[in-house]
């Protein structure tokens, strides 16, 4: 299992297809354009990664949420991916890449 930091409180996801989801939640860490988030820490094929494509809060678009900030996190993925039941996503510790 992988270390992580619980990042973002998952409300709602919605597929957009082409491997991009719409997942609006609470951040729980900053979040920046560009991090990459996981949504399986259990996971050790490496597939479950999600990058930040854009982030809007407070209906304006952002390059970063920060903390306790509601808002949704465009995200994109393998297409494969099924994000429907994920509640919460993770930065991990040192090796965010």
């Amino acid at each position: 299992m992988i270390n992580g930091i619980e990042a973002f409180i998952v409300g709602s996801v919605d597929n957009l297809g082409a491997g991009r989801w719409k997942i609006a939640g609470r951040a729980c860490e900053v979040i920046c354009v560009g991090d990459i988030l996981r949504y399986d820490l259990r996971s050790t094929a490496g597939n479950n990664k999600l990058q930040v494509l854009s982030v809007t809060s407070y209906n304006k678009e952002l390059s970063t949420i920060y903390k306790m900030m509601t808002g949704s996190i465009l995200v994109s993925g393998a297409k494969e991916d099924n994000l429907e039941s994920v509640k919460m996503l993770f930065l991990r510790g040192v090796d965010n890449v």
